[in-house]
């Protein structure tokens, strides 16, 4: 993929129950904004605001998200051809220099070829974003979560369902060490999650100061955008 030396990638990771689905509506809501501002968001192939494709093609096949259970992809080498050609498409057509994405089920990678992966397919210089919460809290919203979805607690310490004592997803240093290493720890931004939604209510305007334009928006831009507060209790089944 041909790519400008100038251009910069920001890339929201999630994690997951840390305001992602807030972001995401609130960038996709304000992107011609956004636009005029030099900052052009992707549309996802499956969600406009939530390109979770990018997650889908970084992943091993037979590695599992809430959203390759629901959806029924396994990715492979013919997928991550089409979303090739689809961020292709994108860039080539985009007059800004910086472009957006955001994809919770990205901070679910962790080998070395699904980064790498990642990596060659963004413009430019990337910039990855990653929200942290306070585990305890993180696990129990994200325990609901996975009910939603229809997605049971797992025995397997490799599965994304797995939320025992010890599970790998509250190891928050061990989850971004991988992208440290892809794209080099000066690159990789972390965000406290409940600090910024204490002072301000929300986690918008804190990724708003990643993407330098926190200074274009205001209250009244972010005030109605507090998503997925209260997962309802499904019916579970099993998943990996």
């Amino acid at each position: 993929m041909r790519q400008k030396m100038h251009h910069q990638s920001v890339v929201h990771i999630g994690f997951h129950r840390t305001g992602s689905t807030s972001i995401q509506a609130f960038c996709w809501r304000f992107r011609r904004r956004l636009a005029k501002l030099g900052i052009a968001m992707y549309e996802g192939w499956h969600r406009p605001a939530n390109h979770v494709e990018l997650h889908v093609g970084a992943m091993r096949p037979e590695r599992m998200t809430p959203f390759k259970f629901k959806a029924g992809l396994n990715g492979g080498p013919s997928y991550r051809r089409m979303v090739e050609q689809r961020l292709s498409r994108f860039i080539g057509s985009a007059s800004q220099d910086k472009f957006l994405f955001s994809a919770e089920g990205l901070s679910y990678l962790r080998e070395e070829d699904e980064l790498a992966w990642l990596r060659n397919i963004l413009p430019g210089k990337a910039v990855i974003v990653a929200c942290l919460r306070d585990p305890a809290e993180y696990l129990r919203s994200y325990r609901l979560a996975l009910m939603r979805h229809g997605i049971a607690e797992s025995s397997d310490p490799d599965s994304i369902a797995y939320t025992r004592a010890g599970s790998w997803l509250l190891d928050y240093p061990a989850r971004i060490e991988p992208f440290r290493m892809a794209f080099g720890p000066e690159n990789v931004i972390l965000i406290d999650y409940g600090k910024e939604v204490y002072k301000s209510g929300t986690i918008i305007p804190s990724f708003l100061r990643v993407l330098g334009v926190e200074n274009d928006f205001c209250d009244q831009d972010w005030s109605a955008f507090f998503l997925n507060r209260s997962p309802q209790r499904p019916g579970v089944s099993a998943a990996r």
